[in-house]
């Protein structure tokens, strides 16, 4: 073998060996759970025919549970927009990203999608705070953001390419005063949790309540706490008409405490207590409690059957948010005829969809409207709607 020879194989085998370092570095970006049948979701070519879609959600950890039911309100979605043709000819891909309720985590997720995958359309099935964290990055990047269950009333002001399908926080606080006043409360003890939708419902209640009423006590609990022992036991010493919960999974806890140290006071509960199992988890000590919840919608689409037939069980909370929220976009980029997130902004102006939670249009500020609320009282372990 010459020495030109020799030169020539060490330098072949040089490269190669950088190029294998190099889609190391690649497929270092991209969870493990992301790389199934020889494809790399992110790094799919265009070639397959398919329009990706970044989702990140809460999979795992504390809001798991609402990750999950908003995950299979979108692949439901996904299923019948494929199975009608798809958009622009292309079928849907979603891109999930489990964010477990994290902010920063939420940014890691956004910068892969937009910086990574190229993705010119994100949508965001997190809570308020990771929400928020992550929302900067749409409007700076002009990337566009749907949000399917982000209420914070912060959010409205997130800018000009973020969108959201559920109503913000500011209803629900104004529900909770009109409640609470019709009920004939004077004052008015809060319990929330620490994080963007905590505080959310807690301004707007706050500064409502205060010219019919008074807050005489506001306490806090972080989030994945177990003890709230310490903060109950002050607001039953301020003696408060009404007590307003704002809570995820820690209402079981909650209300069993609640219960043991003998507070007899009104609870109205957050939209997040309407839910079988913290219901069922919480026994007895639930009983009696108030739930501001989103009035039940016409369901243009026969949601319910659609999803008890896929699942075998019927839709969890947030679940028809995750299908109206994917079906706007597939009306939004059929309408503009491309994904640019611009022409697809400019669009969604314009939709108006009957879709699993009643009809879908957006103002200006990108902000649902004309969505109602319903109260609901835990009556013998079920949800009774008694208001209207």
């Amino acid at each position: 073998m010459g020495v030109k020879m020799v030169k020539s194989t060490k330098i072949f085998i040089i490269i190669i060996i950088l190029a294998m370092a190099a889609i190391g570095a690649i497929l270092a970006f991209v969870p493990r759970d992301e790389i199934v049948a020889g494809t790399v979701h992110g790094f799919a070519s265009q070639e397959n025919n398919s329009i990706r879609i970044g989702v990140f959600a809460p999979l795992t950890g504390e809001g798991a549970f609402y990750g999950n039911t908003m995950k299979k309100g979108l692949d439901l979605a996904m299923e019948d927009i494929n199975n009608e043709g798809g958009i622009l000819g292309k079928q849907i891909q979603l891109v999930y990203e489990d964010t477990y309720l994290d902010p920063k985590a939420a940014v890691t997720a956004m910068n892969k999608f937009i910086h990574v995958d190229k993705l010119p359309i994100v949508i965001a099935a997190e809570g308020s705070g990771a929400t928020s964290a992550a929302a900067p990055l749409a409007d700076s990047t002009k990337t566009l953001m749907m949000i399917g269950i982000a209420s914070t009333p912060t959010l409205k002001d997130a800018g000009d390419y973020v969108f959201r399908v559920i109503p913000s926080d500011d209803y629900q606080g104004e529900e909770m005063v009109r409640l609470a006043t019709e009920l004939g409360h004077e004052n008015a003890g809060i319990l929330y949790v620490n994080d963007a939708y905590g505080v959310g419902i807690r301004d707007v209640f706050s500064e409502g309540f205060s010219t019919v009423g008074g807050v005489i006590i506001e306490e806090a609990f972080e989030s994945e706490a177990t003890d709230f022992k310490t903060q109950l036991t002050k607001i039953k010493a301020s003696n408060p008409d009404v007590i307003i919960m704002i809570a995820r999974k820690e209402f079981p806890l909650i209300l069993k405490q609640a219960k043991e140290l003998g507070l007899s006071a009104q609870i109205i509960a957050s939209e997040t207590l309407k839910n079988e199992e913290l219901i069922q988890a919480s026994g007895d000590s639930a009983e009696g409690v108030l739930i501001t919840y989103f009035s039940e919608p016409i369901d243009y689409v026969n949601f319910k059957a659609k999803f008890q037939a896929k699942y075998g069980a019927d839709p969890s909370s947030y679940s028809d948010f995750g299908y109206d929220a994917l079906q706007v976009l597939a009306i939004a980029i059929e309408d503009a005829g491309t994904t640019s997130s611009e022409k697809v902004k400019n669009a969604l102006y314009d939709v108006v969809y009957q879709g699993a939670t009643g009809i879908v249009k957006f103002d200006s500020n990108g902000e649902i409207t004309g969505k109602p609320f319903t109260i609901y009282k835990v009556m013998d372990g079920k949800f009774e709607n008694v208001k209207e």
